[in-house]
Parts: C-alpha cells; sequence; structure tokens
C-alpha cells in the first residue's frame, strides 16, 4: 500500500506537465480592441473557436500568445487548412498578413 500511495503524487505531477495550459487573447478588432477574450488551452491541443460561439467563427483580428508560447491560427475546423503563427506580442492587425476574420481553429504550444 506505501508503494501505491507514493506513486500518486508523481503521476498527478506527469500528467500536470502534459496538459500544460496556454493563453492567447483575442479580439475581434485591430490594435486588441472591441470584444476580446483570453482563452485557456492544453498545449498542443486543437481548439475550436466555436466553443466561444458562433460570433467568434471567423471573426478575430488581432492576437498575441502568453511570453514564450506559440499559437498557429487555421483557417479550417481541426487545425487544417491556411495557417498563421503567432509569437508572443502577438499581431495587431491579421489584416496586414490576409488572416483577418479568418480563424475558425487554432493550437499553441
Amino acid at each position: 500500500m506505501k508503494s501505491f500511495i507514493a506513486i500518486l503524487p508523481f503521476l498527478g505531477i506527469a500528467l500536470a506537465e502534459t496538459q500544460a495550459q496556454v493563453h492567447m487573447f483575442a479580439c475581434q478588432e485591430k490594435m486588441f480592441t472591441g470584444i476580446c477574450t483570453n482563452i485557456a488551452v492544453n498545449s498542443n491541443a486543437c481548439y475550436e473557436l466555436s466553443k466561444l460561439g458562433t460570433e467568434w467563427i471567423r471573426a478575430i483580428s488581432s492576437a498575441s500568445p502568453d511570453q514564450g508560447a506559440v499559437c498557429t491560427l487555421y483557417n479550417e475546423e481541426g487545425c487544417t487548412g491556411t495557417k498563421l503563427k503567432i509569437a508572443a506580442c502577438g499581431i495587431n492587425d491579421l489584416k496586414d498578413l490576409d488572416f483577418d476574420k479568418t480563424a475558425v481553429s487554432f493550437k499553441c504550444k
């Protein structure tokens, strides 16, 4: 029984490390204005913007991940299709990169 109890904390730590959370701050207007949200996602997991409501599908005009993280926006569900990588400090106006109001899903790491 002692061995089993000693292993449980280790397993809890290992699970927490494999599912680290990353945040992406996204706004529906350029320059981080308009309606904004801070989305928490598991690292390397695909996130569908439809989870926030239909008003977020193809609605993002500016976005920024946590410091040290990189998020990739996709124009199709399931993190497929055309993609755009965003690093910390983000992008003030996705129109500059021909990705304004295009994102449907994203993945961060």
